[in-house]
């Protein structure tokens, strides 16, 4: 999707709760999407400056649009939105894909919350516009409502067999009277794309007020609300299991990749590595990099279940089958005490084994097989270890101390300043503000540290040094919407 780009269409209002909708597209988007973002307040100005840019495809998404994709295992099967959207685009021939409605008088027109326009397209029928409500009568094609049954479970509009004098009294109508001129279906998205959509922009009624009631709160035990619609009920239910667990969250595997772990020229073991208490990919940076029997491994988390965990299995585990050693996690710090960030809807009461052992497989290819980590862990167990209370984004100092006289560190936060939580807790801006003070006191602190995480944009930074990454950060200014690329290898978070 390398000529993709995303769209906003920004609300008109500058209400306070329109500006979290607005920050909570740009963050939902951040997930799978790391380019440029162009905002805009209408349609077409919006198609004009992507073509001006030189895409062929744009995403538009109205303000309060969510894409929420969930993390599932990959022999599931599941096509996630970005690469169901990138076959789509692949396969099939369009001037627009998305939702259309049809008014009391038989205009149809399209919903905005979220668009898909193939620029070329748009540029060979002479840029046409887009087609606000009027009292202007017009003459349309007939569109003919064509249901497809097929493992997509999508429809399309196509032409009918006359024209007819239409009062266009719904937003859209010109894209899909140009569309139908030429031949060319109007689309309805997939279903693999269809689910992973919100819109929580319910403009009017109880629905609109109700859901901006419960912002930048911790929703503890949220709970169905009927005033909200089906898809706000959702987004919240999420976050609230977020906002009431994360604090006491494990993350037994790595969503993220170990592709971003590039070994450097030096063959000097690191004095320590200083990470986040998830997954595996303490270890395959030691591995990766090199360390000695006094390299300290240094665990900092804002969540003391992690850290417990860490300790314990440091302490306890011999490095094989560990499926069953989180069979005996479960049982001596049961869940929901100890949340266990699994995967989509997956709890230890539900939890299929099977999925486990995938994921463990996984694991042990990555690492040559059971002996070669078995003997990796044995030798990694005997290293000294230190475990640090820290929320990076609240107060870091606690972690900068424990590692202030050390020369050769790899420093490794992962996504801690763009998770579900600092996404609902915090501004753009301030995650912007305490992502700088971070980077500023860690290059102060340890200017040769080699880092790696994710920014305030969820944009991968890797392969290069806490000094060299600040003088950039400084000198090449980003934000929301046009973030920078500063690693060697790009990875989702």
């Amino acid at each position: 999707m390398g000529k993709l780009v995303f769209g906003l269409l920004s609300s008109a209002s500058a209400s306070p709760g329109q500006a979290r909708l607005r920050e909570f597209t740009i963050a939902w988007s951040r997930y799978g999407y790391h380019g440029p973002i162009i905002e805009a307040t209408g349609i077409n100005q919006l198609l004009d400056q992507a073509c001006a840019a030189g895409y062929q495809h744009c995403l538009i998404q109205q303000t309060g649009h969510i894409i929420d994709e969930q993390w599932t295992p990959p022999h599931w099967g599941k096509e996630a939105f970005h690469t169901a959207l990138r076959r789509w685009i692949g396969e099939q021939d369009f001037f627009i894909t998305g939702d259309w409605q049809q008014s009391d008088t038989g205009c149809y027109g399209l919903k905005t919350d979220g668009l898909l326009v193939d620029l070329n397209q748009y540029q060979l029928l002479g840029k046409p516009d887009f087609g606000q409500p009027s009292e202007q009568y017009q003459t349309l094609l007939q569109a003919k409502l064509v249901t497809q049954q097929n493992s997509e479970l999508t429809s399309r509009l196509t032409a009918g067999t006359g024209q007819q004098q239409l009062k266009p009294d719904i937003a859209g109508w010109g894209f899909i009277d140009a569309s139908l001129r030429q031949n060319t279906p109007v689309l309805g998205f997939p279903a693999a794309v269809n689910h992973d959509r919100l819109n929580l922009n319910v403009a009017t009624g109880d629905a609109g007020q109700r859901f901006f009631d419960y912002l930048d709160k911790p929703l503890n035990g949220f709970a169905d609300d009927p005033l909200l619609s089906a898809d706000q009920q959702r987004f919240l239910q999420g976050i609230g299991a977020q906002t009431q667990h994360a604090r006491n969250g494990v993350f037994l595997w790595n969503i993220e990749s170990y592709q971003d772990l590039q070994a450097t020229d030096t063959t000097t073991p690191l004095d320590a590595v200083c990470t986040v208490a998830a997954g595996f990919k303490t270890n395959r940076i030691l591995q990766v990099h090199g360390y000695a029997p006094t390299t300290r491994v240094i665990f900092f988390d804002y969540s003391q279940q992690a850290l417990k965990i860490r300790r314990q299995m440091v302490t306890e585990w011999d490095g094989t089958d560990y499926p069953g050693y989180i069979r005996h996690l479960f049982h001596t710090n049961p869940h929901p005490e100890t949340f266990y960030q699994l995967w989509q809807d997956v709890t230890p009461d539900n939890v299929n084994w099977s999925d486990m052992e995938y994921f463990w497989q996984l694991e042990l290819d990555k690492w040559g097989g059971a002996q070669a980590f078995r003997q990796h862990w044995l030798a990694y167990q005997q290293l000294p270890h230190t475990f640090i209370a820290c929320n990076l984004l609240s107060d870091p100092q606690p972690l900068l101390a424990a590692i202030k006289s050390l020369n050769s560190v790899y420093v490794w936060w992962s996504n801690a300043f763009f998770t579900v939580n600092s996404n609902w807790f915090y501004s753009n801006a301030e995650r912007k503000r305490n992502y700088q003070r971070w980077i500023t006191a860690l290059a102060h602190n340890n200017p040769q540290a080699l880092i790696n995480g994710a920014d305030y944009n969820n944009v991968a930074v890797n392969g290069i040094t806490a000094d060299d990454y600040l003088q950039q950060f400084q000198t090449q200014p980003c934000n929301e919407l046009n973030p920078k690329q500063r690693h060697q290898i790009g990875i989702h978070f």
